[in-house]
């Protein structure tokens, strides 16, 4: 799955030290579909793109991750005709490059005849605050809720997709999430490791990619996400003790 190396194309450089660099959240969503028809049209299909990263349950995402939405907008920037339309989460009147939040749309298109036919959708957070600053580091029970919801956004995606982009979905192969932590340092500045402690003589992670499929006989989103997260304790940040806070987990709490 090469969805999680994409990554917004802005000009110039945003120039970050290990220091005053922000930490980000990924994820990226697969989803076997037909190609895109005669219908929405290009416009049609970016507008609707926009509403569709306006809804509820991504803004949830993106305050849970950082420092809220208040005051932030999404607006269109960069893409190739239907085939990839990309918009950023900026302030009225801000560079683009000083996004909070970045989103890409991949389709196929049967005018094309582009291969293979699936959508895609990546969603980029970055855990700063609106006045610039890196947001401080969340517990695994924060992060646990929040990636649980996260997930539920894949559903929404493939109504989206039936919808608003008139294609039709399909189970088979069955539809992909990747995650991916990344940190100026390590993930210790994004994830909170409260009383748990690192191996001495590890070399701890500054990104972390995790993968899952969607099956009828899986896992429930709340364990498959208890199981991700103790892949980060486990291999990158490399803690012992962890346990008792993953007991602490409300497995109650499931996609909205």
């Amino acid at each position: 799955m090469t969805t999680l190396n994409k990554a917004p194309l802005l000009p110039g450089t945003r120039l970050l030290t290990a220091d005053d660099g922000w930490c980000s959240f990924k994820m990226g969503i697969v989803v076997s579909s037909d190609p895109l028809s005669d219908r929405p049209s290009t416009t049609q299909l970016r507008d609707k793109f926009i509403t569709f990263l306006e809804q509820s349950s991504i803004r949830h995402v993106v305050e849970a991750a950082s420092a809220g939405s208040k005051d932030l907008s999404w607006k269109s920037y960069g893409g190739n005709g239907r085939l990839s339309n990309a918009a950023v989460l900026v302030r009225d009147g801000d560079d683009a490059m000083d996004f909070f939040a970045w989103a890409l749309l991949s389709m196929s298109d049967s005018r094309s005849n582009s291969t293979p036919q699936f959508a895609e959708f990546i969603l980029q957070i970055e855990l700063r605050t609106l006045e610039g600053s890196r947001t401080p580091a969340l517990k695994f029970s924060s992060w646990h809720n929040l990636l649980v919801e996260s997930l539920g956004i894949a559903s929404n995606f493939a109504e989206f997709l039936r919808r608003d982009a008139e294609v039709s979905t399909f189970g088979s192969p069955p539809p992909q999430v990747g995650i991916r932590f990344s940190a100026p340092l390590d993930l210790a500045q994004m994830i909170d490791q409260e009383e748990s402690k690192s191996i001495p003589g590890s070399p701890r992670m500054n990104q972390f990619p995790c993968y899952l499929l969607a099956t009828e006989d899986g896992d429930t989103a709340s364990r498959a996400v208890s199981e991700l997260l103790r892949g980060v304790a486990d291999h990158a940040l490399y803690l012992n003790g962890y346990e008792r806070i993953f007991e602490t987990f409300n497995h109650s709490f499931e996609v909205r």
